[in-house]
C-alpha cells in the first residue's frame, strides 16, 4: 500500500468529529443546500458580532 493510500485510510479522531458535526448540521436542515447556506451565514453573523473584531465591518453580500 502506498503512503498516500495509507494516509487516506488513517483514523483521525479530529476529522471524524468534524465529519460528525457536518453531518448533524446537514441532517438538521434536511440536506437542503439553500438552508445549509443560510445556516452558515447566520453562524458567520453571530461570530462576527460575538468577537467584536469584525463588528465595524458590514457583512459582504454574495454576488448572484
Amino acid at each position: 500500500m502506498s503512503k498516500t493510500a495509507a494516509s487516506r485510510n488513517a483514523v483521525d479522531p479530529l476529522i471524524d468529529e468534524v465529519r460528525a458535526v457536518r453531518k448533524s448540521i446537514s441532517d438538521r436542515v434536511g440536506d437542503d443546500f439553500d438552508k445549509l447556506a443560510e445556516y452558515y451565514r447566520q453562524v458567520g453573523e453571530e461570530y462576527r458580532t460575538r468577537t467584536g473584531r469584525f463588528a465595524s465591518q458590514k457583512p459582504e453580500r454574495p454576488s448572484r
